[in-house]
């Protein structure tokens, strides 16, 4: 099984990420906390690899996607949607920001990363709720509704999973999912809308109106690395506070555990 990592550089690139040395520190560690547990694949353009090559972050292999080569757009579902629509045997899709801790078991089939929020659990609060309505509802009331009977008749509006981490058993089905989306929605609408609302809602309702479903891989972005529940940690706003102690912590341990990893491959 291959840890795929899709890639363009967008706008939200460019100027999201001021901190570039920052960015590809994380990077680093979530690529070579991949490697030791499976075969990595940047997805990217011709510029993403060269950007990759100059930081010295290497991938086993780096594929670059017509699909995301001769993309033009700004919307960053697009570089993970035509990453996933090509794969044909089963694979673990990260973000940048995601560091591996153990293997995803294949018994566990299609999960994503963690629920961003679920409403089964508990009730959301005024800024949870404030969050749902700009990222979500209102750009699927505004672009989406009405355009899809297939997708507006799956939809369940209680769980928000987080897809900075993707693991699944079935890549035909996501395949299908994603030709479906397009299909039916076209790039020109899917452009405009909140990626969130793509990937992590309208591809996961999709999905889960077949004889499969997506279920969170853990409960939280892993923010208690020491966790024996904790397969993975997702860097985003939840544990940035908390980069101070958590980032020299998983710099060490994941790059003493690279070079063992590596030194045993020369042996």
């Amino acid at each position: 099984m291959e840890a795929i990592f899709p890639f363009k550089p967008l706008d939200r690139f460019r100027n999201y990420n001021k901190d570039k040395d920052l960015y590809f520190q994380i990077a680093e560690l979530a690529v070579k906390s991949a490697k030791l547990f499976y075969k990595t694949r940047l997805i990217t353009d011709t510029e993403g690899k060269e950007i990759f090559e100059e930081r010295g972050i290497h991938f086993d292999t780096v594929e670059i996607l017509d699909s995301i080569d001769n993309y033009t757009g700004n919307n960053i579902a697009f570089p993970k949607l035509y990453a996933m629509q090509t794969r044909k045997y089963p694979y673990i899709m990260l973000d940048f920001d995601s560091i591996l801790h153990k293997p995803v078991p294949i018994t566990k089939g299609t999960v994503y990363g963690h629920p961003e929020f679920d409403f089964t659990k508990a009730l959301p609060g005024v800024d949870i709720m404030k969050y749902l309505y700009t990222t979500y509802i209102k750009d699927y009331y505004e672009k989406i509704e009405g355009k899809s009977s297939t997708v507006d008749s799956s939809l369940e509006w209680f769980e928000f999973p987080s897809m900075s981490l993707f693991h699944t058993d079935v890549p035909n089905l996501v395949s299908d999912c994603i030709f479906t989306l397009i299909k039916d929605y076209g790039v020109d609408t899917l452009e405009i809308t909140s990626p969130q609302l793509i990937e992590q809602f309208l591809l996961f309702n999709l999905f889960n109106s077949s004889n499969f479903r997506i279920i969170p891989l853990q409960e939280t972005p892993g923010d208690d690395i020491k966790d024996e529940n904790t397969y993975y940690t997702h860097l985003n706003s939840a544990v940035r506070e908390k980069y101070r102690y958590v980032l020299p912590y998983l710099d060490f341990q994941i790059k003493s555990k690279y070079d063992e990893y590596m030194l045993k491959r020369l042996i």
